[in-house]
This record gives C-alpha cells, sequence and structure tokens, in this order.
C-alpha cells in the first residue's frame, strides 16, 4: 500500500509497558505508539495508582528497567521501601521519548483496525483529521483494550472467537482514586487502612508534619462502572467512612483515569501473534510495568 504511512509495529496507548516496548526496540523509527489523551503512563500516573515497587527484583529486570529505576532514584522519586512520588515520572518519560526520537501521536482516537495482506491498517482520527497507518504488528497496551474485539477485524473467523472468548475471561477490579489531605496536627493515622469497598496507599513523600502525608483512597467501583456511576461511588464511600475512618482528612483531588488491577499477568493474541493485548496495568506496580514492556516479546 505505496499510499499508506507504514510502520513496523504499532503500540496501542502510551503506557508505562507501551513507552518502555518502544523505546526497546532496536529501529525505534520503524515503531508508532497511538494515544488517545495527552497523558503518558496514565495507567499509574493519571490514575493515582501510587501502589509501592517491588524492590527485591532489582537483581532480576532489564537492564533498560534497571536504569529507569536509577533514574526515579536520583531524581528522588523512589525511596528504599519502594514507595512512589508518581506523578513527575511522566515528565521523565516525555524525556526518554524525546531523547530517543520515538513517533508518537497524542489526542488520537483509533477508530478502526482492519487486516490487510500480512499487516493491518488502522484507521485514526485526530485534529488533521481522518488518516489511515499500516503496520505488520500491532500491541495494545491500554486497560481495557483499544477497542471491542469485533472492531478488529476479526469478526466471522476462529481468530475472532478465540479473541472474544480470552478477554471475556479475564478477571479484573476497576476502581478511582483520590489524593487525601490532611492539616498538621490532630488527623486520624490512616496508613494501610483496608475495607471491602477500599484501600489506602502511601506515596514517598509522607511528610505528616507538614502536609498529613501523601495517601490516595482507591475505591472500587465495579468492572462495568462509567464516570458519573464512579464518582458517586467514590462521594458516596467518602460520605460514609469520613466522619470516623477519615476524621481530619479531605479529598485534594480525583483521578481522572480508572486504576485497574488484575488476578494475573496475561497477554491476549490474534492473527497468529501479529495482534496482542498486553495491559500495561495487568503488571503489579509501575517498575514491573516498565522491565515488562522492556522485556516485551512484541519488540524482538
Amino acid at each position: 500500500m505505496p499510499n499508506l504511512k507504514y510502520y513496523k509495529k504499532i503500540i496501542l496507548g502510551a503506557t508505562i509497558s507501551g513507552i518502555a516496548a518502544a523505546l526497546s526496540y532496536s529501529s525505534r523509527g520503524d515503531v508508532l505508539i497511538i494515544e488517545s489523551s495527552m497523558l503518558l503512563g496514565s495507567e499509574f500516573i493519571d490514575s493515582m495508582n501510587i501502589k509501592s515497587c517491588d524492590l527485591s527484583l532489582r537483581n532480576n529486570i532489564s537492564e533498560t528497567a534497571c536504569y529507569f529505576l536509577s533514574d526515579l532514584e536520583k531524581r528522588g522519586l523512589i525511596d528504599d521501601s519502594g514507595r512512589l512520588h508518581v506523578f513527575p515520572v511522566s515528565g521523565v518519560l516525555a524525556s526518554y521519548i524525546r531523547q530517543s526520537c520515538i513517533n508518537i501521536l497524542l489526542m488520537t482516537a483509533v477508530v478502526s483496525v482492519k487486516p490487510s495482506g500480512e499487516g493491518f491498517v488502522i484507521t485514526i482520527y485526530n485534529a488533521d483529521g481522518f488518516s489511515d497507518v499500516h503496520t505488520s504488528m500491532i500491541l495494545d497496551t491500554t486497560s481495557e483494550g483499544c477497542l471491542p474485539e469485533n472492531q478488529y477485524g476479526l469478526c466471522c473467523s476462529q481468530d475472532f472467537v478465540n479473541y472474544s472468548s480470552c478477554r471475556n475471561s479475564i478477571n479484573y477490579s476497576k476502581s478511582l482514586c483520590a489524593m487525601l489531605y490532611s492539616q498538621p496536627g490532630d488527623t486520624l493515622d490512616i496508613c494501610g487502612y483496608i475495607d471491602d469497598e477500599a484501600a489506602v496507599m502511601e506515596g514517598k513523600y509522607h511528610d505528616a508534619a507538614k502536609y498529613g502525608g501523601e495517601y490516595v483512597l482507591k475505591v472500587n467501583v465495579g468492572c462495568g462502572a462509567e464516570w458519573p456511576e464512579a464518582r458517586h461511588k467514590l462521594h458516596d464511600y467518602w460520605r460514609r467512612k469520613s466522619p470516623d475512618v477519615f476524621a481530619g482528612w479531605k479529598i485534594a483531588s480525583a483521578a481522572s483515569s480508572f486504576s485497574y488491577d488484575y488476578e494475573n499477568r496475561f497477554s491476549v493474541s490474534a492473527c497468529n501473534g501479529k495482534l496482542v493485548w498486553e495491559p500495561s496495568a495487568s503488571h503489579k506496580d509501575l517498575l514491573s510495568a516498565y522491565d515488562g514492556g522492556a522485556k516485551c516479546s512484541f519488540i524482538r
């Protein structure tokens, strides 16, 4: 297809693992990242998923992930226990993309994916309007899959049956997070709080004397929840719990991306491995996601 822009591999989602995969690919000019928002690593950063990283795996991660961890340590964004100050990490990722000249399209929606020859044609929409790009392989790193399986051009084929069955068997939970704030002094200790509906995560800047700590409340909103229902569940939980459990604390800000937790790490593929769905959020923490992207077989 001579009239189509061609990339050997296209990554859907500027996620932590998606960016790491692009950076680890030997021929960076042949890979394109497509992201629907203006955000990098939103599955951990914008979602406020500040769960601590498992640093006991330091000796078992890739060289790329070791460099990333070392960089976070030098910048003061992670402490010896793995607690993160996660929000500036998006700037770190942006600097990597710029320095490595990775091809990336932000604020770009994927409209459809259709098989074409030995690969796919992806129709996208952004400020420039509609356009098509051609690729040999697709890695979808988004949390729920960039498109329903019936829009991947797999209809009426065994690929569709297998891909759909695998997707529908994935067990995960969906949460909405909120940053908490308190004035110094008389507040309840909420570190490590957990109940059947929610949990509190602790970030790196835990200076209780100054800010009451960096704490994020994570409320399970249900897999099918959309934004109005999710926000209602967050604020209803807060209304019921704040007089006792969170006395003295306030919600400073709510996340604008959902947080996801999967029962297990997984990878779903179709079209002889040319289409892969491997959510970055299925990794247990941000460092594991970066390492997983660097090791992803898709980039080999």
